[in-house]
């Protein structure tokens, strides 16, 4: 049986990366597929006994890109994004991390996801989203926007495991259109 195995990292914390990989698992189950959510150093002996299908592997915020990104078990690597100055200086290193290692290993073939996950409802973001996508032309990525729009109150009212729950929930509902896209890039 093949597995495959799916990185969703970004070094950067609150990017979505963790409701991302949950949405995933979530749709994957959804047509019927097994598969493991591992986070940091999830036992692979889960992988092995579900038979799973799919690993998804969510990325401890802070962990080193370069040995994962090296890593041939990943054939899909989706890197969560918002949209700010941080999140910028992130991608740029996240592009240069994935050259260098192409220009070391020309046999590198992984598919890179862009996954915007803040709206582009300013011109500050839509200005952020321009420079995203001048510095991302040289990766061949593919970019899905799976942003859900969260105001103030529902922010200040709920506490963090209920605003994720939320989230998950809308972007099941909002974005199943973006999330079927995702898979098929998944599954390609």
């Amino acid at each position: 049986m093949s597995i495959a195995f799916i990185l969703v990292g970004n070094k950067k914390g609150a990017t979505g990366k963790t409701i991302l990989s949950q949405a995933i698992v979530g749709r994957l189950e959804k047509d019927k597929q097994v598969v493991s959510y591992l986070e940091g150093q999830g036992a692979m002996d889960d992988v092995i006994a579900r038979q799973s299908n799919y690993v998804v592997y969510d990325q401890p915020t802070g962990e080193s890109d370069r040995l994962l990104l090296s890593e041939p078990a990943f054939s899909t690597i989706i890197f969560p994004t918002s949209l700010n100055q941080a999140a910028f200086a992130t991608l740029r290193e996240f592009v240069d991390e994935v050259m260098c290692i192409k220009a070391e290993n020309p046999t590198w073939d992984k598919t890179v996801v862009i996954a915007l996950t803040q709206p582009r409802d300013t011109p500050f973001a839509s200005a952020i989203f321009e420079k995203m996508q001048e510095k991302l032309m040289v990766l061949d990525a593919h970019i899905i926007d799976v942003s859900i729009a969260v105001n103030d109150a529902e922010k200040r009212q709920l506490e963090p495991l209920q605003l994720q729950q939320l989230l998950l929930t809308r972007l099941s509902e909002e974005r199943e259109e973006e999330l079927k896209q995702l898979l098929t890039l998944i599954e390609a």
